[in-house]
């Protein structure tokens, strides 16, 4: 069976947040709110950062755009190595799974790369998606133990998406913030702590993606418009199959890598000077 990575986005349209790892926290936080999650049922109880893609459980991701490209200007590494992902299995390892159903796998010769060789070793890109989660495996400690330091100090509150209260108290899927006032007012000590565990920068880093959080309440209202037939001229696109809301979509992500940048600087000078320079180095 061969196999092709995603050339279209549109099987992300509906994901709500993807995990992330806090080696990955500052890239991702250019482009997309980070926020600390808490899954119901099995593993209640455990924290993971994730990257927020839409806001509460309904309406479509504005990083998706209606032909399937993608918007931001960051791609969470996990969706990159799709249509793989981990399952639990005995024992508590992991095994690697495939979605039968992306559209991404073939039995035709030449549509692709071979799933596992003739001598049913996986293909050499398979290989590297393999060894891609073996990295982040090894890398999960960190990060859990970052917001374990986190969540020790009591700098975690409850957060609710702007206008989605209702629903989010009956989601699966509970969603923390570190609580600025709070992380101001620790002590020295509780400093050294978080510094020790590698969560000082987590912190700050979580609390500036959070400026990302009006631009996407704007952006999830035009994306679930109705589309007009054409185009404005003063959307710069002369595509006339595109719609308005598509393309004011796609100005409004090309514009906001470089408005997260400022909204970083600032939050950088508004810091005291050790701190800047101990989270700058």
């Amino acid at each position: 069976m061969m196999w092709q990575r995603p050339g279209d986005w549109s099987f992300a349209r509906a994901i709500r947040s993807v995990p992330v790892l806090a080696t990955e926290a500052s890239a991702m936080a250019t482009a997309f709110p980070l926020l600390f999650a808490r899954q119901e049922g099995a593993q209640a109880g455990t924290l993971e950062l994730v990257a927020l893609l839409r806001l509460g459980d309904g309406g479509t991701s504005p990083f998706v755009g209606a032909d399937g490209r993608w918007r931001a200007a960051q791609i969470p590494p996990l969706l990159q190595l799709y249509p793989f992902s981990l399952a639990p299995v005995a024992g508590g390892r992991f095994g690697l799974v495939v979605d039968e159903s992306s559209g991404l796998l073939s039995h035709e010769p030449g549509h692709g790369d071979a799933l596992f060789l003739e001598d049913g070793v996986p293909g050499p890109e398979l290989a590297r998606v393999i060894a891609q989660f073996e990295q982040r495996a090894a890398a999960a400690g960190i990060t859990s133990r970052a917001i374990a330091a986190l969540e020790a100090e009591g700098l975690l509150t409850q957060w609710h998406p702007p206008g989605h209260e209702a629903t989010e108290e009956a989601s699966q899927e509970k969603l923390f913030t570190v609580d600025p006032a709070k992380l101001q007012a620790l002590s020295g000590d509780a400093m050294a702590r978080l510094h020790s565990a590698h969560a000082a920068g987590l912190a700050y880093v979580q609390i500036v993606s959070m400026h990302h959080i009006p631009w996407l309440q704007k952006a999830m209202a035009v994306n679930n418009s109705k589309p007009a037939r054409t185009t404005p001229a003063a959307f710069g696109v002369n595509d006339a199959t595109t719609a308005p809301a598509d393309a004011f979509l796609t100005a409004l992500s090309t514009a906001q890598f470089d408005e997260m940048q400022d909204v970083a600087g600032q939050f950088l000078m508004e810091l005291p000077a050790e701190e800047t320079q101990q989270e700058t180095c």
